[in-house]
């Protein structure tokens, strides 16, 4: 035998321990078997020459490491399926229907005062180049665009956004990573991104890039809503927060970072850094897209756990109440913040 291989005959009986499983490793998972392919493969030496004790034990020490992947697995796949669907148009059920949401967010009248002062912050020229991160469907681009004769170039992660982007006549499309923009450094003049960060998994290391991508002197402005400033007008207090909490710690991967955008960008050595807030106040149920579909937060939040049947039911009842009584009161505080890169 060569040193430090592996005898024929070892080899062999190893094998066929692989053919001839116990019943325990035939009901495993097929990741753990495939495991215990790989671990007999490497180490048939020591495993054929090892007790019968200390082969169970390596067994199950097999199974437990795959079972906590695929534990993993099912976490992952679970958040992400409470997730709001923003965080991956592309996986729900009708991606298409989320083009539709934007549309409609954007003929609000807050919508387009706060995306026209995001604009402005870029202190857009003509001629000069800006690139729009989670574009959606590229509304606010196509507005700068226009408005400043400037290029503007859009990114966004789902294809279905990429596609109506390009079927309205942005043809700088490009799916891609908010976290890897596929851009070289100082190719633009100024980035934003406007309600994306939130839904991101690593905000800073988007954040990088944005700053990453524009030259110095460029602009970087950022906007989203920050839902630590929720507030809702029902009976039970208590209950509104519970949902509104809902909304901000568990549907939303960022939900309460916007306060601190301007600290990130100053940390980042950006200079001339301002925040504007902008407060969305709402009094009709049925505007802004059925106020982003609060009402359903708290039916959301029962599938998940976080309340029981009947609460749910309750925040649905006192929502209709203060409808009927024109006591319905729903605000959120968004904050525009935007900086020099140097």
């Amino acid at each position: 035998m060569p040193p430090g291989g592996t005898t024929l005959p070892c080899a062999m009986r190893a094998a066929r321990r692989v053919q001839h499983r116990s019943r325990h490793e035939a009901s495993a998972p097929a990741l753990c078997i495939a495991h215990a392919h790989v671990q007999e493969r490497l180490h048939a030496r020591s495993f054929v020459h090892a007790s019968a004790p200390q082969r169970a034990a390596a067994r199950r020490g097999c199974c437990q490491r795959c079972c906590r992947r695929q534990q993993r697995h099912r976490n992952r796949r679970n958040r992400l399926s409470i997730m709001h669907g923003f965080t991956d148009v592309d996986r729900q059920s009708d991606p298409d229907s989320w083009v539709g949401v934007l549309d409609r967010l954007t003929e609000e009248p807050f919508y387009q005062a706060y995306q026209q002062r995001v604009r402005e912050l870029l202190h857009p020229a003509p001629g000069r180049r800006y690139v729009d991160v989670g574009a959606g469907t590229g509304a606010s681009a196509a507005q700068l665009k226009d408005q400043y004769d400037v290029s503007v170039a859009t990114v966004d992660y789902a294809l279905t956004m990429a596609a109506a982007m390009q079927a309205r006549g942005l043809t700088q499309s490009t799916v891609a990573d908010a976290h890897h923009l596929p851009f070289l450094s100082n190719s633009f003049d100024g980035a934003w991104a406007d309600r994306t960060l939130q839904h991101l998994a690593d905000p800073y290391a988007a954040i990088k890039e944005l700053i990453r991508v524009v030259r110095p002197g460029g602009r970087i402005a950022l906007a989203d809503p920050d839902y630590d400033t929720q507030v809702l007008d029902i009976a039970d207090q208590g209950l509104a927060r519970r949902v509104l909490r809902f909304r901000a710690d568990v549907l939303l991967r960022n939900g309460t970072l916007a306060h601190q955008h301007a600290g990130l960008l100053a940390a980042h050595g950006l200079v001339d850094v301002t925040i504007e807030p902008r407060t969305l106040l709402v009094r009709s149920p049925t505007a802004v897209d059925n106020v982003l579909g609060l009402r359903s937060w708290a039916a959301t939040a029962a599938q998940r756990g976080a309340l029981n049947p009947a609460e749910a039911r309750a925040f649905e009842d006192q929502f209709d109440d203060a409808v009927v009584a024109h006591r319905f009161t729903y605000a959120v505080t968004f904050f525009l913040t935007a900086a020099t890169v140097v």
